[in-house]
């Protein structure tokens, strides 16, 4: 069996990530979905996006189909704090808010598995735990970087 070429298997989920993810940013909109407006929709269809594109198939070669509690925890807990420039407790509740929304309409229609998009709802019932972690990530000296890196390390 001849294996897919890497550029070719990562623009596939690229594609298929960003179909999903205005698929997702119209569902925000309309009025069978949450009814919002353009305005509110588009900063949670944004924190989805770089969620998806950036981190889950750039970084996890995962499809968006795909997405887990784990891939969740390890985003908001681990990569998000290291790879923004200005990592905030608002934007934490913003992502987990999208990302909450994104596998709860995904398990909706199919295009999350089911009994992933219920454990990511579980895990973002509080978002303590992540502003907790941004806590950490503040007050790190150097020398803590790798202990703090060794919870939820992307990567393994």
């Amino acid at each position: 069996m001849e294996r897919e070429p890497l550029f070719q298997r990562f623009a596939k989920m690229d594609k298929e990530a960003g179909a999903l993810l205005v698929e997702y940013y119209e569902w925000l909109q309309s009025d069978p979905g949450k009814g919002l407006s353009p305005e509110t929709a588009s900063p949670l269809a944004h924190a989805a996006d770089r969620y998806l594109r950036d981190f889950l198939v750039d970084i996890m070669e995962t499809p968006a189909k795909e997405s887990s509690a784990m891939h969740v925890k390890t985003y908001i807990g681990n990569w998000y704090p290291i790879n923004t420039l200005e990592p905030s407790h608002e934007e934490i509740d913003l992502i987990a808010t999208s990302l909450a929304l994104l596998h709860e309409w995904g398990e909706k229609t199919g295009k999350i598995i089911a009994d992933k998009a219920c454990d990511v709802s579980a895990l973002l019932a509080s978002a303590e735990y992540f502003h907790k972690r941004l806590e950490q990530f503040w007050a790190l000296t150097p020398e803590e970087v790798t202990k703090w890196r060794g919870e939820n390390d992307y990567r393994r």
